[in-house]
């Protein structure tokens, strides 16, 4: 298994913990609308453990790691031009929805904009994930 792919594994992997996790503290230890701090709480831990996802590969080991060739390099480019694409795709309507439904002279909430900023966050994480993995199963017996 190619270094990318276990780094999209891990990232998969932890991003699916978290989700349970911030779901178990936002809707079962959250008690109504006072406890919603909670909720947000899990969340920054979510955001944290997203990061972590970000920073792996200035924190895996370099040794025993073989180089990337042409088809690797063309698997990342491709999964960051996914990417971008994707970032594109989710931030203009991210943005754009609240002036379409507010109207131009309402004000959205801080805390809208942080968790509109944090999901397209990790959304994009799993697009790029998700994305190696794709590429590498495309590859015919052996990932050849």
């Amino acid at each position: 298994m190619n270094r990318l792919q276990k780094r999209a594994w891990v990232n998969l992997i932890m991003m699916a913990i978290m989700f349970v996790y911030v779901a178990i503290r936002f809707f079962v230890l959250a008690d109504g609308l006072k406890e919603v701090e909670s909720g947000f709480a899990g969340l920054l831990t979510y955001l944290f453990v997203a990061g972590l996802c970000v920073l792996q590969p200035l924190l895996s080991r370099k040794k025993d790691q073989v180089h990337f060739d042409e088809r690797d390099r063309l698997i990342n480019y491709r999964a960051i031009l996914g990417t971008y694409t994707a970032f594109w795709l989710l931030i203009l309507p991210a943005f754009l929805f609240p002036w379409f439904v507010l109207g131009s002279d309402d004000l959205v909430s801080v805390h809208v904009l942080r968790i509109l900023l944090a999901a397209i966050a990790i959304i994009l994480l799993l697009v790029y994930s998700i994305l190696i993995l794709v590429q590498y199963d495309w590859g015919g017996k052996d990932n050849e």
